[in-house]
């Protein structure tokens, strides 16, 4: 009887027999293969390639995230800086409304330029006139001191004309005298200093003296 094996069985059978023949000979080892562990090694690659994967998207998410905090920073930064230029340049305009106003105020009252006091033509300069208090010629005085316009009546001090935060880097009067008429040219020159931001701004500023008409 004649046993049928499968082809590869068959070549298995026969090295197998040569080898038996042969005592001095031993078989071949076979390796062995473990299937846990092939398993096992491809989890491991599988789980290191996953790992780097989120590795990179971890990478563009900061990279990312970092973009967008850059940019939202230097936004806030120019709006903030924005605000506070604005916020010079309203406080510029308040303190010349306010000198302006004041200076005017006194020079129209006034009967005539005090010419001992005053600077002309020269910064820092000053202007002085007379005014009638309670009958009596006093003189009054718009002067710089600590870059700060200051007035004061009759030598005492009265009080600042600019505002705080806002100094006078140069400051210049010219006398003008047309037929007995009396008036004066003041340029001024403010420097308005909030949060650290600061605007500056040259002013021209012309009155007569009630006492010049």
């Amino acid at each position: 009887m004649m046993l049928l094996l499968p082809e590869n069985y068959q070549h298995t059978l026969q090295i197998f027999l040569k080898y038996s023949d042969n005592t001095n000979m031993r078989l071949p080892q076979i390796p062995y293969i473990n299937k846990t562990s092939q398993i096992a090694s491809t989890r491991m690659r599988r789980k290191a390639f996953s790992w780097g994967f989120c590795m990179v998207d971890m990478i563009i998410y900061v990279a990312l995230l970092s973009f967008f905090m850059i940019v939202a920073i230097n936004g806030a930064i120019i709006m903030i800086s924005s605000y506070s230029k604005a916020q010079s340049a309203r406080l510029l305009d308040s303190s010349i409304n306010l000198l302006v106003s004041k200076i005017g105020r006194e020079a129209r009252g006034a009967t005539s330029i005090n010419d001992a006091l005053s600077i002309f033509n020269q910064s820092p300069g000053r202007i002085s006139f007379f005014t009638t208090n309670a009958g009596v010629s006093v003189p009054l005085e718009f002067y710089i001191e600590g870059g700060v316009l200051k007035m004061k009546r009759d030598g005492v001090f009265i009080g600042d004309v600019t505002l705080p935060g806002v100094s006078v880097d140069e400051i210049l009067f010219k006398k003008i005298d047309n037929f007995g008429r009396q008036a004066f040219k003041m340029t001024i020159t403010l420097t308005a200093n909030k949060s650290g931001q600061t605007k500056t701004e040259n002013f021209y500023y012309t009155t007569a003296l009630r006492g010049g008409y």
